[in-house]
């Protein structure tokens, strides 16, 4: 990351949280990459997809009792539908936000807490250009 920030070129990176193994802390470290490596992310949380591993999990470990109810509510990976971790809902979802809020605030970006998960991409504003054409 460090080599394209120099270079001038944008880098971007996208989260997935709530595998079964995560934790508070592999949020926070997870947050922690990011701040070091001065990308903002797009996060969401894992929404299971028919025909993927995570799928036959969630639903052989009672994750999905209803398969039509939860296809039909499926929506946004930014919006937390299926919890596979250990932690309550609202305490999973308030480690990511407050990561994702310590990196919006490490990296100078002011983002609101509405806009800290449900932004696609953050773009870095374009620095202006040194030195002038022509001159």
């Amino acid at each position: 990351a460090e080599l394209f920030h120099r270079a001038g070129m944008p880098v971007h990176t996208s989260l997935v949280f709530g595998y079964p193994q995560e934790t508070p802390e592999t949020i926070e470290r997870t947050f922690d990459v990011c701040i070091q490596a001065g990308i903002y992310p797009s996060s969401g949380y894992l929404l299971p997809q028919p025909g993927t591993v995570m799928y036959d999990y969630a639903r052989q470990n009672g994750f999905i009792p209803d398969e039509e109810a939860y296809l039909l509510a499926l929506g946004d990976r930014q919006d937390l539908r299926l919890n596979l971790t250990k932690m309550s809902d609202a305490e999973f979802s308030a480690h990511v936000l407050q990561g994702a809020k310590r990196c919006s605030e490490a990296l100078g970006l002011g983002l609101s807490d509405e806009t800290l998960i449900k932004t696609q991409f953050y773009r870095a504003p374009k620095k202006p250009a040194t030195g002038s054409v022509g001159a």
